[in-house]
């Protein structure tokens, strides 16, 4: 399928708005916009050099991509409007459908009037609506889909520089999981160590001050390297004594998850040091 084909999106939101624009300045052309209101659709438009347009049915005749670009709640409902469109098979045969969830697949979209279904989802937070494009030269995107479509956005991101995986619908959950741990989760994890410095008399400020070459850091090392090598600390020194303070000084909910992590951080630590043995920090962490 040629890449050349005009790009239509719906909804014009921050995750719209950055991929229309980062698109666009790599030649595709984007027919246009619809959303939920005249001003988005209309603002997000002129930031893409694109259309604004008031009817759906309207900008699906004038596009040959469709993206949906809502939140995931409401991309099955919104499929389920497209396809009760007057005339659908003329409307919409041999379109590529696509959206950007992470977690959805595309069998959201029932596989009718030989459409070319797809989802695509870049590794990547979208905090603003008119610059976060400028960052999408560093994400990483995943493809999931028919053969059509796959084909069609292996070209685009190869066009675009960007590096991407192709998964299986099954494995969007499972891979939606992977992402939240290393973002979402990690940032609640920052939060907890963070308000333990504060617990001990540290200012905001400097708690974050304090933390912000050791964050930066062990991310460094983990991309640099790898888990198991940027692995450090009490645990992988086998330093029972400190784990056991640690423990001590946690309340039982904090405790709970430092076990939790610990017993990853044990794994990592035993194949890094297999002459090791790490029987009673393992039985310290399974005993919270």
């Amino acid at each position: 399928m040629n890449i050349t084909q005009s790009i239509g999106f719906i909804g014009a939101g921050k995750v719209g708005c950055s991929i229309g624009k980062y698109l666009q300045q790599h030649g595709f052309p984007i027919s246009g916009y619809y959303s939920r209101t005249k001003e988005s659709a209309l603002a997000a438009a002129q930031f893409t050099h694109s259309s604004c347009y008031l009817s759906l049915e309207m900008l699906i005749k004038a596009s040959d991509t469709l993206f949906i670009a809502t939140g995931d709640d409401m991309i099955s409902s919104l499929w389920d409007r497209i396809v009760s469109i007057a005339n659908p098979q003329q409307l919409l045969h041999s379109k590529i459908f696509c959206h950007f969830s992470g977690s959805l697949s595309s069998d959201v979209f029932s596989p009718l009037y030989g459409i070319c279904p797809a989802s695509i989802h870049p590794l990547l937070a979208f905090p603003d609506k008119f610059h976060s494009w400028e960052a999408l030269s560093d994400a990483f995107f995943t493809i999931e889909g028919t053969e059509t479509s796959i084909a069609y956005f292996s070209q685009m991101f190869q066009k675009t520089g960007n590096d991407f995986s192709i998964i299986s619908a099954d494995k969007k959950s499972h891979y939606h999981t992977a992402a939240s741990l290393v973002s979402n989760h990690v940032v609640a994890l920052l939060d907890i160590g963070l308000s333990l410095l504060m617990d001990c008399g540290f200012s905001k400020d400097n708690a974050y001050k304090a933390c912000i070459p050791l964050i930066k850091k062990n991310v460094e090392n983990v991309l640099s390297y790898d888990t198991q090598s940027a692995l450090t600390g009490p645990i992988e020194r086998n330093d029972i004594e400190t784990v056991k303070k640690h423990l001590e000084s946690l309340d039982r909910e904090t405790a709970k998850l430092y076990c939790l992590l610990g017993k990853r951080q044990l794994e990592l630590a035993a194949k890094k040091h297999p002459e090791t043995d790490f029987s009673m920090i393992k039985t310290m962490l399974a005993n919270v």
